[in-house]
């Protein structure tokens, strides 16, 4: 009868075995199976910064900000905020940021100012895009947009901001593309590992059932009268 300390050792020793056969004997030079999760672990290590890399320049995303409509007047042939109801026109705009990376955005950007605009009957393109800076309604729009209450809204202009990288979302995303990858690649390793050993178990007791029958443990071929033969006359397989 297996005592209960037993039956925890004999799994604790199954687990073992098969972390082992997972894993592998990573930092053994003979191991071929170790040189080969070395070199899995360094090139998905490698790939998965290209990835960051390729996210950070071509998966990005726009998000809303701010905006707002506003009431526009003119004083002294300037435009300025007017009340409710009053004024020569309206003013939308809006700010967003440009966002990329996955699946952490890693790098952000201030877009530039988008705005349209209705004055004296007469409008812009009708659709909110960026505004000229030499246009006269730009003063009005930055000096909005500066005393927004968000500060990072109140940095915004009608030119692109800078572009800030977020090294913790580049270290985190990294991470997580590199163990997504690894693991990818260590399930395939495994099952080529199972159907290798499978292969050569099978191969082992086919030779053996082929030697207890009097045959050529490589080719199979009838070594009837052969008892003493050093090599199997047909695929010239050593025999002792």
């Amino acid at each position: 009868m297996v005592s209960g300390t037993g039956r925890h050792r004999s799994a604790l020793g199954r687990l073992k075995y098969l972390a082992r056969f997972i894993f592998g004997p990573v930092g053994v030079p003979s191991s071929t199976w170790a040189r080969i999760s070395d070199l899995a672990l360094f090139a998905t290590l490698i790939l998965a910064l290209l990835l960051q890399w390729y996210a950070a320049e071509h998966v990005c995303r726009h998000v809303l900000l701010a905006g707002g409509q506003e009431n526009i007047g003119r004083v002294d042939g300037q435009l300025i905020l007017a009340g409710n109801g009053s004024g020569i026109g309206s003013l939308t705009w809006e700010l967003r940021r440009q966002e990329c990376g996955w699946p952490y955005f890693i790098t952000t950007t201030l877009d530039p100012i988008r705005a349209n605009w209705v004055m004296d009957g007469e409008g812009s393109s009708g659709r909110i895009d960026v505004v000229p800076d030499e246009h006269p309604i730009g003063p009005l729009i930055q000096q909005i947009v500066s005393n927004h209450g968000n500060a990072a809204v109140s940095k915004a202009s009608l030119s692109p901001g800078r572009t800030s990288v977020y090294w913790t979302s580049l270290l985190f995303g990294t991470s997580l593309c590199w163990l997504g990858l690894f693991l990818a690649i260590r399930v395939i390793m495994v099952f080529s590992r199972v159907g290798f050993l499978l292969q050569r178990g099978y191969a082992g007791s086919m030779k053996a059932r082929r030697s207890l029958q009097g045959r050529c443990p490589s080719c199979g071929y009838n070594l009837d009268g052969l008892d003493f033969a050093a090599k199997c006359p047909e695929c010239g397989a050593l025999l002792w």
